[in-house]
């Protein structure tokens, strides 16, 4: 391809150069079927520079290249660029503009966004409990505003219903793996409301509590899942520990 440079110039004055006037002068460096290279194309500005009878202080190159134009044949003429050349009286042409209509735009249906599962936050290093209670709070804070989730609502069949209180979702090993299996939208260390203790149910041992998932649907939970609120007990802790009750020998936590 070749290039039309447009140079912008000052003539030589007797003193100098007529800096009051400025001039233009285009020159064409090939042309587009002939294969011209960045060097000289650099090699023909630069020997406009160097000249000793003109300054040229600014210049603007052009592309010569080859592209291809529609075409088509149409009744009584054709057609070049959208525009139709027919024969009226001999060999005198007549132009005329086509307008094309541009097609309309495909229906797509709208999808709304997949949710995307939310997963435990998992500490990276050796935390207490504290600080493990408060990593997953804000955690679970974050992902909630990444998916613009609403706050969790009770089931239905719960609205209108108050909580008895609320507990601490906090079981060992043993029964975390239980709750996976089973598909529990429990989160470690958060806080859930009690709406119903249930006696006689997971053969006869201990309370069933009622209560609502992560997604807001209503739950039967064992009382064994879950541990009161304490404030103000300090000491260590472990989510392995055994909270079914204290054993002899078991040292009484100091109370602040």
């Amino acid at each position: 391809m070749g290039f039309e440079v447009r140079y912008l110039f000052y003539e030589k004055a007797e003193k100098g150069y007529n800096t009051d006037e400025e001039k233009e002068l285009k020159s064409k460096v090939g042309d587009p079927f002939e294969e011209i290279t960045l060097e000289q194309l650099a090699g023909s500005i630069m020997a406009q520079f160097a000249r000793r009878d003109i300054m040229v202080f600014d210049c603007e190159i052009i592309e010569l290249s080859r592209k291809k134009i529609n075409f088509k044949e149409t009744d009584g003429g054709i057609i070049i660029k959208n525009k139709k050349y027919s024969f009226d009286k001999g060999a005198k042409v007549h132009c005329q503009d086509i307008v094309q209509e541009a097609p309309p735009a495909p229906q797509v249906a709208y999808q709304p966004p997949m949710a995307v599962p939310i997963q435990p936050a998992q500490p990276t290093q050796l935390m207490t409990y504290d600080e493990e209670a408060k990593h997953n709070q804000a955690m679970q804070e974050r992902i909630r505003y990444q998916q613009n989730l609403a706050p969790k609502q009770p089931a239905p069949a719960l609205v209108g219903m108050r909580p008895i209180r609320h507990e601490i979702f906090c079981p060992d090993k043993v029964l975390r793996i239980e709750a996976k299996k089973r598909g529990l939208a429990f989160t470690m260390h958060n806080r859930y409301p009690i709406y119903e203790e249930l006696v006689g149910e997971n053969a006869g041992v201990g309370y069933t509590y009622v209560t609502v998932d992560d997604h807001g649907r209503k739950q039967r939970v064992h009382a064994s899942h879950f541990q009161p609120e304490t404030k103000g007990l300090i000491g260590p802790f472990s989510v392995d520990n055994d909270f079914g009750g204290m054993d002899v020998g078991d040292s009484v936590p100091t109370l602040r």
